[in-house]
């Protein structure tokens, strides 16, 4: 088992839940099963989805040469891996960031940066037979000058996703998060829009955000960077992603920290909310 683990990278499923005296229900963790040989395809920072079939549909990326594979379940075991990213292009990938995934019914779509980290745009693929194929990269950030990197991607309830990454000015100045949104399931993307317009200070500029989408709900989680208090704030659109007007400090912590702690949120809508 010990040189399963050095090879392979796996995945865990939820059995039903089952009741114990107390009438309380409890997760139960299916074994683990292999998702893809690590030192061949690698095995840094997997993020998952599910398909129309709810089959769960993996990313992840190989350290050291960029590249990003996706692995689609079957019903009993993981498909070979398609390779997202063209011959010659590199990701920039660590295990703090890297690609991103969701989907909508078969629609399947990931986001990555390219590098160099200075040069590199944000680029998307987008699956149409449930995780099975991808298509070719394209470019899905519209920052004219300055760096684009961190994205994050959801679905709304239409099927069109909207992509988030957060934006500088030439030479690193004004970290500010952003969002593209697709009218069309994802073949194209609208011009960036602020969403952190309203909030003083700067986003944290080594910290990756998160975007729920639920009905005509939009919400941009992200940690804030107020004179090295790096608290997370969410920012409210009731329209669609239209405008942004609310936002909050949801954490209250006030953690203070000169160095950037390189770690986000993640978040849902919930249905009931």
């Amino acid at each position: 088992m010990k040189t399963l683990l050095k090879l392979f990278f796996g995945i865990c499923f939820l059995s039903p839940f089952t009741t114990i005296a107390q009438n309380q229900s409890v997760i139960v963790w299916e074994d683990t099963i292999s998702v893809a040989d690590g030192s061949v395809y690698g095995n840094t920072r997997p993020r998952i989805t599910l398909n129309r079939q709810n089959e769960p549909v993996v990313v992840f990326g190989k350290n050291g040469t960029g590249a990003i594979h996706a692995a689609k379940f079957n019903g009993s075991d993981f498909d070979a891996p398609v390779q997202l990213t063209p011959s010659g292009f590199t990701s920039y990938l660590a295990n703090w960031t890297g690609p991103e995934i969701d989907g909508f019914g078969d629609t399947i779509m990931v986001v990555f940066k390219q590098d160099p980290l200075v040069e590199g745009h944000v680029y998307s693929v987008r699956s149409m037979d449930g995780g099975m194929s991808f298509s070719d990269t394209m470019r899905t950030d519209s920052h004219p000058a300055g760096v684009a990197w961190l994205p994050n991607i959801a679905f709304d309830s239409y099927g069109d996703p909207s992509v988030i990454y957060m934006a500088h000015d030439p030479t690193w100045g004004h970290p500010r998060y952003v969002v593209s949104h697709s009218e069309d399931g994802g073949q194209s993307f609208l011009p960036e829009q602020e969403v952190t317009l309203n909030i003083a200070d700067e986003a944290c500029d080594c910290c990756p955000a998160t975007y729920a989408i639920e009905d005509n709900r939009h919400a941009l989680l992200y940690r804030n960077n107020e004179a090295s208090i790096r608290d997370i704030y969410a920012v409210k659109s009731q329209d669609g992603g239209q405008t942004f007007p609310e936002f909050e400090n949801i954490d209250q912590l006030f953690w203070s920290v000169s160095m950037c702690p390189s770690t986000g949120p993640d978040a849902f809508i919930d249905q009931g909310d």
